[in-house]
């Protein structure tokens, strides 16, 4: 940033401070230069141009044209009947994906370590579930305990639960084998959006909601998920890993 005459702070500075606004680049994008020329700045499509069908995307056997397709996992499916909450696994506030999960950011949108999800007031009031109280979302595919917070802002039948918490599988009694930090990856499908793109079709998912009735299983620090090779512990890691030393906020 300093070689592009960028005002950049030291390495310190930037662990501690707040965040780093980048520069963004002058040069104009893809469809800007497609509409400034389109024949010197034809698109990727096999036209060149914007194509609203594909004879690639229907040699898939997908419609070669935008259509709305049944998704294999949502409330008016036939599943809804065992599963009956729509699970959204949006990208988490506090981090990128699952990293520096430890970090202080990340930290403080948890409570004791734990991922919160948000529910329905209604839907909370409905099943005991109160705010502050642990509860395990869970289908046929597995399990994941996060701390419920009820929400009018979410719509009945929907818990919202973001990703990036690091997976640590545990066997509790009576319910199996269940993630303790609340990772959604626990019960949502590993399969392709579709043949043609293979994207990932992990965001939403049908799940089970119960609260956790007597006591609340521990989090899984995340020193015991990935330990230092060497077997130490510099005084960083422990002091950002622990989560009884993360202010709460729900």
């Amino acid at each position: 940033m300093k070689n592009r005459g960028e005002s950049a702070p030291n390495f310190a500075d930037f662990m501690t401070g707040g965040p780093l606004k980048l520069p963004v680049s002058k040069t104009p994008g893809m469809m800007e230069a497609f509409h400034r020329n389109p024949e010197t700045n034809a698109l990727t499509t096999d036209s060149g141009l914007i194509e609203l069908y594909s004879e690639k995307v229907a040699a898939s056997g997908l419609p070669g044209h935008p259509a709305w397709i049944e998704p294999r996992e949502w409330l008016g499916g036939t599943g809804a009947e065992a599963c009956p909450f729509q699970l959204i696994a949006n990208q988490p506030i506090g981090k990128l994906h699952s990293q520096l999960d430890f970090g202080p950011t990340s930290m403080s949108h948890k409570v004791h370590g734990r991922e919160v999800a948000r529910l329905n007031d209604r839907d909370a009031d409905r099943l005991g579930i109160a705010q502050g109280d642990v509860v395990k979302i869970w289908n046929d595919r597995g399990a994941t305990l996060a701390v419920a917070s009820p929400d009018p802002g979410v719509a009945s039948g929907v818990i919202q639960l973001s990703t990036g918490a690091w997976y640590a599988p545990r066997h509790l009694e009576g319910h199996g084998l269940v993630c303790m930090n609340g990772n959604p990856n626990a019960v949502t499908s590993d399969r392709g959006a579709s043949p043609f793109s293979q994207g990932c079709s992990g965001q939403t998912a049908l799940v089970s909601v119960s609260r956790i009735e007597g006591p609340v299983p521990a989090v899984v620090p995340h020193k015991e998920i990935l330990p230092r090779e060497d077997g130490t512990e510099d005084q960083l890691h422990a002091e950002i890993i622990d989560p009884r030393d993360v202010p709460l906020d729900l």
